[in-house]
């Protein structure tokens, strides 16, 4: 089954075990350890959209990242691009947290950058449709205030800080 660990019987994974979703299917990636706080059902129910904080050596071909994945665990999308991972060669990208719009059409998410250049950490603040489609920087700082202040506004599809 899915590699996760349900702390509480109330929830919304292990209500979904009886689902039409997870009942008939085998929802056995190999996919790295996803935490209680960093998946989330999208709103329809056609998938779940996770983050991987940090990449696992075991498992390569999914890097620390955003992705999106069906019920029954046939596709797989990483919404951010390839090429930010702890081992790209100028930066290296990591511990990546996403906030889902309440609609699911969006995802805002944060990062830590690291410039190996300039030996520099910054966290920045994007947003991205489910698809991986209209990435869009919003903000970057110097220290990390962004962990639980991300909300997004009902009416307007906004993220706010």
């Amino acid at each position: 089954l899915f590699p996760y660990t349900t702390l509480f019987r109330s929830s919304s994974l292990t209500n979904a075990i009886g689902t039409k979703y997870l009942l008939n299917n085998n929802l056995t990636c190999n996919l790295p350890t996803i935490w209680d706080w960093d998946w989330d059902w999208l709103p329809d129910e056609s998938g779940i959209v996770f983050s991987l904080q940090y990449s696992d050596s075991l498992i390569p071909e999914y890097p620390a990242g955003i992705y999106a994945i069906a019920p029954d665990g046939e596709d797989i999308l990483r919404v951010i691009p390839w090429d930010w991972t702890e081992d790209n060669p100028d930066y290296g990208y990591y511990n990546f947290q996403h906030y889902l719009s309440p609609d699911g059409k969006k995802i805002a998410f944060t990062l830590r950058k690291y410039d190996r250049n300039k030996k520099v950490k910054t966290y920045e603040l994007w947003s991205v449709d489910i698809d991986g489609q209209n990435l869009t920087f919003l903000d970057s700082q110097s220290s990390y205030i962004y962990e639980t202040s991300i909300k997004w506004s009902p009416e307007i599809g906004r993220a706010h800080v």
